[in-house]
């Protein structure tokens, strides 16, 4: 059983929050909806955190922004708080995600913040790998419950055309500097790692919804600043349940390689060219 600080907050939408001071907690922000049909993974996601920060010297701080907290009544008092924050959605009944995140950002006064869903579960030498590293705008590595890679640092294609698929999940690619040209780099919102040192105001932008494309517009904001999104394989989670990329495509693995191989060898005679042009 999870364990609950009696310290729910709620605040005002307007409020101003105090300059965080950056010291060296960390925060894991958990974006639940409230709903009991979540909780069985909320629950998973805590212990999950409180097994890994035990094993770490940091403070690392568990809050749940959720839009009511009636339901934690029925849990005993003891390692986690909640912060109420309304569900923002707009006159098209569109979840405005991006505002929540913000909320989140400013509510924080962490170093470290990590902004994730329900549905990630922490390895237990997650804190522990992660305070060795060098994290500004990070990506963890995400494994489905059977190890494969699910969504975590992805491409998104610059251009709208079927001949530019996404990279993402199982389809990622270790190495793609020869891809960047044609895609944006950018970090799923499932689980999202921040050095509040680097991003320091709210990075989101409050006009973009949920299904927006907002994670791949945050990338694009904070590339602009000289944050490029990271990612780091032995910062370890997993996603307690799966969207996309559940099942192994051959023809789609095929695809990508190919794809990925021609654009390479395009590089190549680009600087070819260049090169015998100077002569």
């Amino acid at each position: 059983m999870i364990k609950h600080k009696d310290l729910s907050i709620k605040v005002a939408e307007n409020q101003k929050f105090p300059v965080p001071d950056y010291s060296q907690s960390i925060e894991c922000a958990l974006i639940y909806s409230g709903d009991k049909k979540e909780y069985p993974s909320l629950e998973k996601s805590i212990n999950s955190i409180i097994k890994a920060a035990s094993k770490t010297n940091k403070k690392v701080l568990i809050n749940i922004y959720s839009p009511r907290n009636s339901f934690f009544g029925n849990l005993n008092e003891g390692n986690f708080s909640h912060i109420q924050c309304k569900d923002y959605v707009n006159k098209q009944g569109k979840f405005e995600i991006s505002k929540k995140k913000n909320f989140i950002f400013e509510n924080s006064s962490t170093e470290i913040l990590i902004v994730m869903h329900t549905r990630i579960c922490v390895h237990k030498d997650f804190f522990k790998n992660l305070i060795i590293s060098d994290v500004r705008f990070g990506s963890p590595h995400v494994t489905t419950k059977n190890q494969s890679r699910y969504l975590d640092l992805c491409l998104y294609p610059k251009y709208k055309t079927s001949l530019l698929p996404h990279f993402g999940g199982k389809y990622m690619l270790n190495r793609y500097d020869h891809l960047l040209d044609f895609y944006t780099p950018y970090i799923d919102g499932g689980i999202i790692i921040f050095n509040r040192k680097y991003v320091k105001n709210p990075p989101f932008d409050n006009n973009l919804c949920w299904g927006d494309e907002e994670d791949v517009a945050l990338a694009v904001d904070l590339e602009k600043k000289g944050i490029k999104p990271q990612w780091f394989s032995k910062i370890l989670c997993t996603t307690q349940t799966t969207k996309i990329y559940e099942n192994y495509s051959l023809i789609r693995a095929t695809y990508l390689k190919t794809l990925s191989f021609l654009i390479y060898l395009a590089n190549l005679l680009k600087i070819g060219t260049n090169y015998f042009l100077k002569k």
